[in-house]
């Protein structure tokens, strides 16, 4: 992949982008009407960015499910098999699943 840059090539308003693939599970599916997508961000955008933006574009029960917790979050964003907080950065090609906790036992 690689990081985009808008605007023009070696001025100071050059932006640079970057691609992360979201796939979702279970509900989220039905949320959104697709399993996975590949967003575009500024590069530097955090977690919390991400979701903001999902949070706009489909609204919601999904908005409200991604707004920022208080508490547990009733989400799950993982990358790597780890959990993301709001302020984890976001990297180009980064493969981020949201999915709801899964309890057992």
């Amino acid at each position: 992949m690689g990081k985009v840059h808008m605007g023009n090539i070696g001025s100071s308003d050059s932006i640079a982008m970057i691609s992360v693939t979201v796939k979702y599970f279970g509900g989220f599916v039905n949320m959104t009407g697709k399993s996975r997508e590949s967003v575009k961000l500024q590069d530097g955008q955090t977690v919390g960015d991400l979701t903001a933006r999902l949070s706009r574009e489909y609204g919601g029960k999904l908005e409200e499910l991604l707004k920022p917790a208080t508490g547990p979050r009733r989400v799950l964003v993982v990358r790597d098999g780890v959990g993301l907080h709001d302020s984890s950065i976001l990297t180009d090609g980064d493969l981020v699943l949201i999915l709801f906790p899964v309890a057992g036992g």
